[in-house]
């Protein structure tokens, strides 16, 4: 974050150990980078609870800001901004707790575990560790709890001042016996069901209001449903969960009095755990919050900064804020507010209760700017950009931009930046802010809609993108691709070498708006001969950049930076002659999408020794096959072999690679081997013969050797023999879809263009792309 700018806030809430960081360009006293808390004020009037970084249920204290953490994942989920709410059923751990019995004065010290029994004929097992100093919990309990109450064990006694019931169930087993949402062994319930559609309650006496129902449930035993309800069984809901991991669940929110919250096992013998169950007021769920003999209310989050310790101008400023809100889309929901301690003189950045995000400036009491942009998703990271500045005011919301006003005074004297509420609490976000930016200067709307879709720059989330991902698309390839999670990779159809597991040309394409991504490979090792590792990557067909991997076995990655967001097509395109497996690829604050296919450009097969392999090309991309394939829009289908000679069961392999048009080349390795001519000849003709036999009209061009140096041709079967052959092998097939090309006639017959004496160098493989390309098509 704050890449870009030498002066603003930056609070990043969504990583292991939250942190902010200042920037001041006048002031270096107030530059900052560390603990998020050293600078934050966080004011609740309770304790609260939120879960860490191993998942686990932790308290904080009061006035101490809660940071949580996906419960199943562990990940980083930011800073809790939540209103006051409370949770009124009690016992919300314990399901086996029947009764709390008031008690005053007695004698001796009850036994935890010990059954008690009280002289009006009711009985039970008190459980300490639910119980309070004047109220005690009783599991199992039943009958009439007046009177006296004893300990059967420890001969105790407590009067009764009065008796309550709390959780009521009939044929089913119950044990506080769980590991519960903390980590702690017999913090939660299991419910075992002895019968078809058994039930257990808790009624709640309160006013009529909105109460918003949920609990953490996880299978034990079974494949029966679950099912939860707040009217007392008017209205089930199925919440049965999908596996043996903890999930919360929820019903449809109810606006009633009186609510009686249970839940019904449907089938004998299912089992559930069950922990922190919570009826709160208010129209969506938050954070757990635990009870025992009393319900509990929490206090609403306050969080802000002293703006007089920040380098701030009010006159003109950018705010990006990116959270995740439960509540409906029909309450406000406060992302951050800049104000002077009054709701007369504010900037508010805020998802709106008509849906969508807003940002409203208030001066003097008078709303002089409300940009409204976008539509919010409830339950889903929103990133909202805003901005202002004289006459200046427009905000974005994940990528939609708003209308902009252009006629407003900005406020002054403005002292505090609030996260994620307004003054004293109003207006909660109702969830957690991950990541805050505030810059010093002006953005406009084309920034504004990059910055609400990836974030300020340095702050986008990583996307880790599986290789096999379908909107990864594979082309420019024969033989067969294996992909999986983990990689995918490619082998050729000829077993020739080891350069089977060579695939140059093939290539692999997808699109991102993501203005940095790293492209993850591994080198096989699997290719022992000539070695050339240097693929290449375009973006949207201009080459960016080349990767080389090294020719050992290991892993290795790309990395592209971009310097302004757009719609980008990625092209990878893998080398000459190194076995490279793609591991998948990782984008930071976009996804990937897929391309326009190839699959219906034409096939232009290569087939023939490392000439057509490229070997002495310093790049993929600089091979006349490329080149010619590129200019022509083909796609390049390699069958290159590094030291191979015409071999007629190749016609076969050729043709499975399914070309539109072909091109072939053997006589150099034949020279060396020195082929008798006649077998040669014979040989090019078979390959040709089986290639026709399928493809009888797709054009073959034969291309003949390249000028060699001298010194490479000193045995007594010339070069020119060879290429005498392959004219020969032509002329008695005689089909006019065979074409020959005179390699001679391609380049300058020099080490200029073949700079070994035998392969073409960057200047001979242009110099063939260009004077082949007018002389073939498909």
């Amino acid at each position: 974050m704050l890449s870009l700018d030498n002066s603003g806030v930056a609070l990043i809430a969504d990583t292991a150990i939250p942190s902010l960081r200042i920037k001041d360009t006048k002031a270096p006293a107030k530059r900052f980078v560390g603990s998020i808390t050293t600078k934050i004020t966080t004011t609740r009037t309770t304790a609260g609870w939120y879960f860490d970084a191993l998942g686990l249920l932790k308290q904080a204290a009061t006035n101490v800001a809660r940071f949580t953490c996906n419960f199943a994942t562990q990940q980083p989920a930011g800073l809790l901004c939540e209103p006051a709410r409370a949770n009124r059923l009690l016992q919300n751990r314990s399901l086996r707790i029947t009764h709390h019995l008031t008690v005053t004065a007695g004698a001796g010290v009850f036994a935890d575990g010990e059954t008690v029994n009280a002289t009006g004929g009711g009985s039970g097992v008190y459980r300490v560790a639910n119980s309070a100093s004047s109220i005690y919990a009783l599991s199992g309990g039943a009958g009439a709890m007046t009177g006296t109450l004893t300990g059967a064990t420890s001969g105790a006694t407590k009067t009764i001042s009065s008796a309550a019931l709390v959780w009521a169930a009939t044929n089913l087993t119950i044990a506080q016996d769980q590991v519960g949402l903390d980590g702690v062994a017999n913090s939660a319930s299991s419910i075992t069901a002895t019968a078809a559609d058994t039930i257990i309650l808790q009624a709640i006496t309160i006013a009529s209001a909105t109460y918003f129902q949920t609990a953490y449930i996880k299978r034990l035993v079974g494949t029966g449903a679950l099912y939860m309800t707040e009217d007392g069984g008017a209205t089930w809901t199925d919440i049965t969960p999908a596996d043996t991991d903890w999930s919360r669940k929820s019903i449809p929110v109810q606006n009633l009095a009186n609510p009686n919250v249970g839940l019904k096992i449907a089938t004998s013998c299912d089992s559930f755990a069950i922990d922190c169950v919570q009826n709160e007021n208010g129209s969506y769920e938050t954070s757990p919050m635990l009870t025992t003999t009393a319900f509990f209310s929490r206090g609403s989050d306050l969080h802000s900064v002293t703006l007089s310790s920040l380098h701030f101008d009010v006159t003109l400023g950018a705010l990006f804020i990116e959270g995740r809100s439960k509540a409906p889309n029909s309450t406000q929901r406060t992302m951050a507010q800049i104000d002077d301690g009054t709701t007369t003189n504010t900037i508010v950045a805020c998802l709106s209760s008509i849906g969508g995000a807003q940002l409203a400036i208030t001066t003097a009491s008078a709303v002089v700017a409300n940009v409204l942009p976008g539509v919010a998703a409830v339950d889903k990271v929103c990133r909202v950009a805003a901005s202002w500045g004289p006459n200046y005011a427009q905000a974005a919301l994940d990528g939609t931009l708003g209308m902009q006003d252009n006629a407003l005074t900005v406020p002054s004297g403005l002292t505090t930046l609030r996260i994620g509420s307004g003054l004293a609490g109003t207006a909660s976000f109702g969830g957690v802010i991950s990541n805050l930016g505030l810059v010093l200067r002006t953005m406009d709307g084309t920034e504004l809609t990059a910055v609400s879709n990836f974030g300020l720059p340095g702050s986008e989330p990583a996307i880790d993108i599986a290789p096999n991902d379908g909107r990864i698309l594979d082309s420019d390839y024969a033989g067969t691709l294996t992909a999986t999670a983990q990689q995918v990779s490619g082998v050729r159809p000829i077993s020739f070498g080891n350069y089977q597991y060579a695939n140059p040309g093939w290539r692999r394409r997808f699109r991102t708006r993501s203005r940095s991504l790293v492209l993850h490979f591994q080198n096989l090792n699997l290719v022992s001969g000539s070695y050339n590792g240097k693929g290449a990557i375009y973006v949207d067909g201009v080459l960016k950049t080349y990767f080389t991997s090294p020719q050992a076995l290991g892993k290795f990655l790309v990395r592209l930076d971009f310097s302004s967001n757009a719609d980008r097509e990625i092209e990878i395109v893998m080398p000459h002659s190194a076995a490279i497996a793609h591991l998948g690829v990782t984008t930071y604050g976009a996804p990937i999408t897929a391309p326009t296919s190839r699959a219906a450009l034409p096939r232009a097969a290569f087939l023939g020794d490392s000439r057509f392999q490229g070997f002495n090309a310093t790049g993929i991309d600089k091979t006349w096959m490329e080149i010619l394939c590129r200019a022509k829009g083909w796609q390049h289908i390699n069958l290159g072999y590094g030291s191979s000679g015409v071999t007629s069961a190749w016609g076969t392999d050729l043709v499975n690679a399914n070309p539109d048009v072909a091109f072939v080349m053997f006589d150099y390795n034949n020279r060396s081997a020195q082929t008798s001519l006649l077998g040669f000849k014979n040989s090019y003709k078979t390959l040709i013969t089986n290639f026709r036999a399928v493809k009888p009209t797709t054009k073959l061009y034969a291309v003949t050797s390249n000028w060699i140096d001298t010194a490479q041709d000193a045995l007594p079967l010339k070069i020119a023999d060879y290429r005498q052959a392959t004219a020969d092998a032509l002329t008695e097939v005689a089909d006019a879809n065979n074409i020959l090309i005179d390699g001679l006639t391609l380049t300058a017959n020099s080490t200029a263009s073949i700079g070994d004496g035998i392969h073409l160098n960057d200047v001979g493989e242009a110099e063939w792309a260009a004077d082949i390309a007018p002389l073939v098509s498909v």
